[in-house]
C-alpha cells in the first residue's frame, strides 16, 4: 500500500458546534487533554496508508548539546476499528511536502 501524503490534519475545538467540536464532532467524543482544542491526523482508512501531518514553526532556535523533552498523547477516535502503532515526532529545519511541494499542516 502506498502512503497518500495528502491527509489534511483537522483542529477540534470547544468553540466549534459542527464535525470539529470538542467534546462531540464527526469521530465520536473526546475531551481536550487540556485547554479547549485539539488536532486529529488520519493515518489509515479503507485499506490505504494514509499520511497526516501537524506542524509548527519554533519560536526560537534549538540549542546544541541541550536536551529537550516532548511528549504527545494519542487518542483513536470512536467511529475506528483499526489503528496506527507507528505514530511519531520528526524535528527539522525544513518543512514536510507533499506531492506539489506543498506544505502539509
Amino acid at each position: 500500500m502506498n502512503p497518500n501524503n495528502n491527509a489534511t490534519p483537522t483542529l477540534y475545538d470547544s468553540c466549534n458546534n459542527g464535525n470539529a467540536g470538542v467534546p462531540n464532532n464527526g469521530g465520536g467524543h473526546q475531551y481536550a487533554r487540556t485547554g479547549n482544542a485539539y488536532a486529529g491526523i488520519m493515518t489509515y482508512s479503507n485499506g490505504v496508508n494514509w499520511r497526516g501531518y501537524l506542524q509548527v514553526k519554533l519560536t526560537s532556535k534549538l540549542a546544541a548539546n541541550k536536551k529537550y523533552c516532548v511528549e504527545f498523547f494519542v487518542s483513536l477516535n470512536d467511529t475506528q476499528t483499526v489503528a496506527c502503532n507507528n505514530i511519531g515526532l520528526y524535528i527539522s529545519d525544513t518543512a514536510i511536502t507533499g506531492p506539489s511541494n506543498q506544505v502539509l499542516m
